[in-house]
């Protein structure tokens, strides 16, 4: 009898330990970017079916548009929508003005009846039901329906906030144009990771893209250019004589539009006229605004004489002439916030300008630093007393600011720090981690384009300096600039997984954040944007090879350099194929055999090719290595 129930108790301490073991989740299974404050795990699971209801208040038509919104993106894979009324199965959605951690909580808790989401806001709700949605499995986003599944979430529940008021991404629609249905596209996608502003580069030397009502010539002598295919910045320059059929322009109803669907989803649109700089378009459209008024074409990838590029700051129509641009822009776009740029204007024509000499006499400006100041001070009176907040590129700091405006710091994070030590807010996006249209991976492998900015740079970064205070920083943001940029599909590539990494980088807290935690979230993304056919770069599978000249012995050493550290390397000197009984890489440089040509390379993970196979010449070696010593 003893020995029976000696049996019986073991028997029962194996079916509880089995049951811990068996539990339908596990730190793993919870896949949510950004990463959330706090995550409590507990047992069992919701269930979506047929007979699930949303239940909220009747008279929210905010809550109504995001019970909409999500039932638009499972109706199609799940083959069923979530109606409102109430059951036993049930996703509760609770605004509680009284939850004022953050304007942009939220609080989740899932049972296995009931999905509980409350927060101080509608949009809170929204963020709620992204991560709800993130938490489904990853054929959810599906683009036909999915038979077999269980269409479920596991029982947690969350705290989650922001740490970041600006997380923002910049799309440059004027060196090649996207379509409203692309940027909607778009919009839609970031949404999902919780990204809240989409700025828009409208304007630049290539193209003008945004109807001005006052200024008709914008649109017509400026938003088309000749069709080319090459390399940026070595095709020919425009003809009179071929057609001008590359291009587009949002008129003001399209952008009405897309206003309104990235409100729908909580996404603020911010756009930007690049002045002084970077007004070429704006020029040629109105060429007595330039110092010389020689200009006929705008830039279509051709080489370009940057000094053509500035207004006229002289000029007495140039004030104006922005009252009217500025005036309909703060019309047509809800947002707070305009940006002017102000980046990389050259100053070149305004130092022999008659008109911009004649003005600095008159203000007493001693040099042209000063006068881009003056501009800018001018432009930001106009947009403050429009009620609106200018943001420029760091440059604009250059001769002094106006105590208003916001600095977004690209040139690293120097500007962002020389701004906030003038007790100017900042927007922190340097190139070194934020610009999304470089070298995601070796060049040999990736489209071709300048600078470096992979995966890991993206989300190994505080965009907080030591030192800054971090109440001036509002946030930041990734930047895709679209010389190179030709395509949707390739924008997805630029975008994607870069944009999923910073989303994390802006809003989880500082703390909980660590690079292989991200990364084996991030593989589940992988998953899901293959069910969506979202062209996502897998660049972070490929190695980056260096090289460098060694003080000791002169001698040209090769490295890998690996963003995963859990990838293995093959290589071959010897011309043949490499696979895994090659030779493996140890971390340890090495030097080329007298008699190798090249190397070829291939990635391998849990035991399979990962990334892609490409082989490296001595020749790339030994120049990749020039000016290196180590």
């Amino acid at each position: 009898m003893k020995k029976n129930k000696v049996y019986f108790l073991l028997f029962t301490l194996m079916i509880i330990s089995c049951e811990k073991e068996l539990l339908p989740f596990s730190s793993q299974s919870i896949n949510i970017i950004p990463k959330p404050v706090v995550i409590e795990k507990v047992r069992g699971e919701f269930i979506f079916t047929s007979e699930t209801t949303f239940e909220f208040d009747i008279d929210s038509a905010e809550l109504t548009n995001i019970a909409y919104l999500f039932n638009e993106k499972i109706k199609v894979p799940f083959g069923f929508e979530i109606k409102k009324g109430e059951s036993n199965n049930k996703i509760s959605l609770i605004i509680d003005e009284t939850l004022t951690v953050n304007s942009e909580a939220y609080f989740i808790n899932i049972e296995p009846n009931n999905i509980t989401i409350k927060a101080p806001s509608a949009k809170g709700i929204f963020y709620g039901m992204q991560t709800i949605y993130q938490l489904l499995p990853p054929s959810a986003k599906s683009l036909k329906h999915v038979d077999s599944v269980k269409w479920s979430v596991p029982a947690v529940k969350i705290e989650d906030y922001p740490r970041m008021k600006w997380r923002g991404m910049m799309l440059d629609v004027t060196r090649h144009f996207f379509t409203k249905e692309e940027v909607l596209k778009v919009i839609d996608q970031l949404s999902e990771y919780k990204i809240n502003r989409l700025h828009l580069h409208l304007t630049d030397d290539q193209g003008w893209r945004i109807e001005i009502k006052s200024m008709p010539k914008l649109v017509e002598k400026a938003s088309m250019r000749p069709s080319r295919i090459g390399d940026w910045w070595k095709l020919d320059a425009p003809k009179a004589n071929e057609p001008f059929d590359y291009g587009g322009f949002y008129t003001q109803d399209d952008m009405k539009e897309i206003i309104k669907y990235a409100s729908d989803r909580y996404i603020e649109i911010i756009p930007e006229i690049d002045v002084p700089g970077h007004s070429l378009a704006l020029m040629v459209a109105y060429p007595k605004l330039h110092c010389n008024k020689t200009l006929k074409f705008v830039n279509i990838g051709n080489k370009q004489s940057w000094h053509k590029s500035s207004l006229c700051i002289g000029n007495e129509d140039l004030i104006p002439t922005m009252k009217v641009i500025f005036g309909e822009i703060a019309a047509l776009f809800p947002s707070q916030y305009i940006h002017i740029g102000g980046d990389e204007a050259s100053k070149r024509e305004w130092k022999r300008c008659p008109k911009c000499q004649k003005l600095m006499r008159q203000k007493g400006i001693k040099d042209v630093d000063g006068l881009q100041s003056y501009f800018i001070k001018e432009l930001d009176k106009y947009i403050s007393s429009l009620d609106k907040k200018m943001i420029g590129w760091d440059e604009i700091l250059d001769g002094g600011l106006s105590p208003n405006a916001i600095v977004m710091s690209w040139r690293g994070m120097k500007g962002g720090k020389k701004a906030t030590n003038s007790g100017h807010s900042v927007i922190m996006t340097p190139n070194t981690n934020c610009y999304l249209d470089l070298y995601k991976g070796d060049p040999i492998v990736e489209p071709e384009t300048y600078g470096e900015c992979r995966f890991r740079d993206n989300y190994e970064w505080d965009p907080v300096p030591e030192g800054v205070d971090e109440a001036l920083i509002l946030g930041g943001q990734g930047n895709i600039w679209s010389e190179r940029v030709t395509t949707a599909r390739y924008l997805e590539y630029c975008i994607y997984p870069s944009m999923w990494a910073l989303s994390e980088t802006f809003w989880s807290q500082q703390e909980n954040r660590e690079w292989s935690d991200f990364f084996k979230r991030a593989e589940e993304h992988f998953i899901r944007a293959d069910f969506a056919d979202i062209n996502y770069s897998k660049s972070v599978f490929n190695v980056w090879v260096r090289s460098y000249v060694s003080k000791k012995d002169r001698k040209v050493y090769v490295e890998f350099d690996r963003e995963l550290d859990d990838l293995d390397v093959y290589y071959t000197l010897d011309n043949t194929m490499p696979d895994h009984h090659s030779i493996k890489y140890d971390g340890i440089p090495f030097v080329m055999k007298g008699n190798s040509s090249k190397i070829k390379i291939q990635t391998y993970r849990n035991g399979k090719p990962c990334g892609k196979f490409f082989i490296i010449t001595r020749d790339e070696v030994n120049k990749r290595a020039r000016g290196i010593f180590k």
